[in-house]
């Protein structure tokens, strides 16, 4: 998947809801480059009951950024 690096910091990322509560980011697997723009790897997270469990954050501030308005697009749970 190419990432857009105009992408505004909070816009979502697209997300796979794969279980109740739990979602998945796929990204692709290589190096770092300039199409992927850091985005060389899956990431997930699960919403509980006390708040968000976050695996991985992606591979650039900016995505980490865009992952946490991904989250933020389903949920106002904390992420812990």
């Amino acid at each position: 998947m190419k990432i857009d690096p105009k992408a505004s910091d909070n816009r979502p990322l697209p997300v796979y809801k794969i279980a109740s509560d739990t979602y998945m980011l796929l990204g692709n697997i290589s190096t770092l480059n300039i199409n992927n723009r850091g985005w060389n790897g899956n990431a997930g997270f699960v919403v509980t009951s006390e708040g968000v469990v976050v695996i991985d954050t992606l591979g650039t501030p900016k995505l980490g950024r865009r992952f946490i308005a991904t989250i933020r697009s389903l949920t106002d749970k904390p992420i812990r």
